[in-house]
């Protein structure tokens, strides 16, 4: 991930947390129980042999993002790219610990 790419994606976080206040608090409120209730930690499993949960954001959030990535940087932001690049970059994001 590119300097411009990462700074832009966090000016989006930062307005986005700013604006929606509760909604924040929420979204960071539900990943705390998201995590705890997790019975593989490392992988990110709900359950036994269920699928992994590697991160999560708030669905406007993640428009947001996935608009700006595709029209200053030409990238369609797909799951294998948030999965990967954008949670190695903003971990705050992760469920499980590794990816």
């Amino acid at each position: 991930m590119r300097d411009t790419e990462r700074r832009i994606y966090k000016q989006i976080i930062d307005r986005y947390a700013r604006k929606h206040p509760g909604e924040w608090m929420a979204f960071n409120q539900y990943l705390e129980k998201s995590r705890a209730e997790l019975v593989d930690k490392q992988f990110g499993q709900l359950d036994q042999g269920a699928m992994r949960f590697a991160g999560t954001m708030p669905s406007d959030l993640y428009n947001q993002i996935r608009m700006a990535a595709i029209r200053f940087f030409q990238i369609d932001m797909d799951h294998k790219y948030f999965d990967g690049e954008f949670l190695k970059e903003f971990k705050q994001f992760r469920v499980a610990q590794k990816l």
